[in-house]
Formats: C-alpha cells, sequence, structure tokens
C-alpha cells in the first residue's frame, strides 16, 4: 500500500528550554513583544541598520505574525553575521515551506558552522523525508534523539518515517505515543488521517473526543462526524449533526451533515429539505447542490436531478460527478421517454 505523505511543519521555532530543546538567546515576552518590541526594534535598528542581533530578534518576532518579512529579517541578520548559527537555523525554518533551495542553503551554513543544535538535526531529517532518503532520514533521528530534544517531538518524527517506509501499525503506536506525551494539533491531524485511511473510524471518532480542546466546537465536530461515517455508523454522525443544527439552525456544516445522513437512510424528501436550505444560504455551494441531486437521482425524480447537475457545471465546468450522472441520466430520461410514448400509443390504438 502506498501512502501520501503530507509534509506538516513539526518544527515550531527555537523557544527556550521548557520543551526540551536547546537554550537560546533570551527574549522578552512574546505577548509584550507583539504591542512594543517591534516598534523598539525599528527604532534601534534606524539608529544602528548593521546590528545582527537586533535583526535576528526582529526575525524571532516576526515569525509568529508575518513570514516573509521574517525570512527577510533573518536574511538580514546571517548577511551582517554569518557565523550566527541560530540565525541560519532559524532562517531555514522559517523559509522550509516557501523557500526551500533557500532553507537548505541556510541549513547547510549552519553544519559548515559545525552546529550540533537539536533543531539542525530535526531539520535535517525533515528534508531527508521528503527526498525519500529513509536511510538518512533515520540517522538523522538517531542523532537528534541523543541531543535534549522534547520526546513527543522525536515519537512524531519516528512515526512519520515508519509511515513513509508503510508500517502502517507501528506509525500509528508512534503517534499515539507522541500524542499521549503532548497532544498537538499536527500530531492530532496524521493520526486522525491514518486511523481513517485504515477503516478504524471508531478510533477516530474517540480521538477526536480527546482532542475536543486542540481542535475547536466546529471542526471538532466535523472530524468526529467524518469519523462516525467512516466506521459506518450514520446514526452516530447524525447526532453529531443534529447536535450542530439545535445549536444553529442556519448552520451549512450541519445541514449538509442531516442531508448526507438522510440520503445514506433512503430519507429523500428530508435529505432535500436540509439541502435546500444550505443552497438558501449560499447558492454556490456546490457539496450542497450535488446533494440535491443525489437525492432526486435516487429518488428517481431524473428531469429534477437533470436540472441540478447541470446547475452544477455551469459552476463549476469540471465537476466530475455532474459530468458522470449526466449522461447515464439523459439515458434514463430516454428510456422513459420512450416507454411512456410506446404506452400512450397504445392507448391511443
Amino acid at each position: 500500500m502506498f501512502l501520501i505523505i503530507t509534509l506538516i511543519p513539526w518544527i515550531s521555532g527555537c523557544g527556550s528550554g521548557n520543551d526540551g530543546k536547546a537554550p537560546q538567546r533570551p527574549l522578552p515576552d512574546f505577548s509584550e513583544l507583539e504591542a512594543s518590541s517591534l516598534v523598539y526594534l525599528e527604532k534601534s535598528l534606524k539608529d544602528d541598520p548593521d546590528n545582527a542581533l537586533a535583526w535576528f530578534r526582529k526575525g524571532r518576532i516576526l515569525e509568529r505574525i508575518d513570514t516573509a518579512k521574517a525570512i527577510k529579517a533573518f536574511e538580514k541578520a546571517v548577511e551582517l553575521d554569518n557565523s550566527d548559527t541560530e540565525s541560519w537555523l532559524s532562517l531555514a525554518r522559517v523559509s522550509m515551506e516557501s523557500d526551500t533551495a533557500l532553507s537548505r542553503n541556510a541549513l547547510e551554513q549552519a553544519g559548515k558552522l559545525g552546529t550540533n543544535a537539536p533543531e539542525f538535526w530535526q531539520l535535517k531529517a525533515e528534508f531527508a523525508l521528503a527526498d525519500g532518503d529513509r536511510a538518512g532520514a533515520e540517522a538523522y533521528l538517531d542523532r537528534m534523539a541523543g541531543a535534549n530534544v522534547a520526546p513527543f517531538r522525536t515519537e512524531a518524527l519516528k512515526a512519520r518515517l515508519l509511515l513513509g517506509q508503510g508500517d502502517t501499525l507501528a506509525a500509528e503506536m508512534g503517534f499515539r505515543k507522541s500524542f499521549g506525551l503532548k497532544p498537538t494539533a499536527p500530531v492530532f491531524e496524521s493520526l486522525y488521517a491514518l486511523l481513517l485511511e485504515t477503516g478504524k473510524g471508531e478510533l477516530a471518532a474517540n480521538l477526536s473526543k480527546k482532542a475536543e480542546s486542540l481542535l475547536g466546537e466546529n471542526l471538532y465536530r466535523r472530524h468526529l462526524a467524518d469519523a462516525w461515517l467512516s466506521a459506518n455508523q450514520p446514526d452516530s454522525a447524525k447526532a453529531v449533526y443534529r447536535s450542530a443544527y439545535l445549536a444553529d439552525t442556519l448552520n451549512a456544516f450541519a445541514l449538509k451533515g442531516l442531508a448526507r445522513t438522510e440520503i445514506e437512510k433512503a430519507v429523500y424528501d428530508s435529505a432535500l429539505f436540509y439541502a435546500a436550505r444550505a443552497i438558501d444560504l449560499d447558492s454556490l455551494d456546490l457539496q450542497a447542490r450535488l446533494l440535491v441531486a443525489e437525492a432526486y437521482r435516487k429518488k428517481y425524480w431524473y428531469n429534477a436531478s437533470f436540472r441540478e447537475y447541470t446547475t452544477i457545471l455551469k459552476i463549476d465546468s469540471a465537476n466530475a460527478e455532474a459530468k458522470r450522472e449526466l449522461p447515464l441520466l439523459i439515458e434514463k430520461i430516454e428510456y422513459w421517454q420512450k416507454r411512456k410514448a410506446a404506452q400512450q400509443s397504445k392507448t391511443t390504438e
């Protein structure tokens, strides 16, 4: 079985030593920085534009606010002081998703300076995974494991490595261990997706319940309902949608979810009611229109279904479901038209 791995940025910044990572230059509290430190740093840099430490600190603040500006700040810091491994590592981390070439180069420069920081090996492992170099990733993870790294991070990275090798059971155990050590949204998403992909919808639902505080109410309900549907438990999914609907009768997620579960139970009139209300909220909602078209089709109202799929293609000419179903509907409509004409012909004879 081949699995597509979406690279998730496990690295969330250099930080201080409170999560097991290497100590960094002391920085003021970020809550205060967001309010006043940027202004102070800008003033300092106007007076002393060649202050590499000020550029580094500016980048550390900006990476929470504006990644592109943070990259520029770190680039300026290494331009002024190319012997500072922290600035190189920060540049590599922040640019990893937006500019791979820049990130790789920054990481190479940090390596040339002889750094043994845990984050260096963590980033090296990330790139090795991205390049398909499993053996290299393992070696880097071994180097990282010997450093002062938060265990939940190493467990998550090892799980991703195992997932890339196709060992889904071991990967699941690794993600579970990481989530047990410290529940984080990225690890939850990876474990949740793996459970759904391996047909463990009920376990995914139980995991979603544990992650409610991480996800927020709406995302929690969405994950929980999807998990119950994956577990082939539409009644449990419907209970989630129903709860959301009772809290807000104009909740599009709840309306479309109820429509979907009603279709699964062949209660098509009820499905049409909910889906139509979702369309009232947004006439361009393709998901809601597809539900209407499907309900009409399964109700054998072929002409109404044909009109809905036609409308969908006007909104999205490449919609795969509409393009697939329309020719089949045309055949059915023509069949019934011919049958009706034949019956009328017999009646008039």
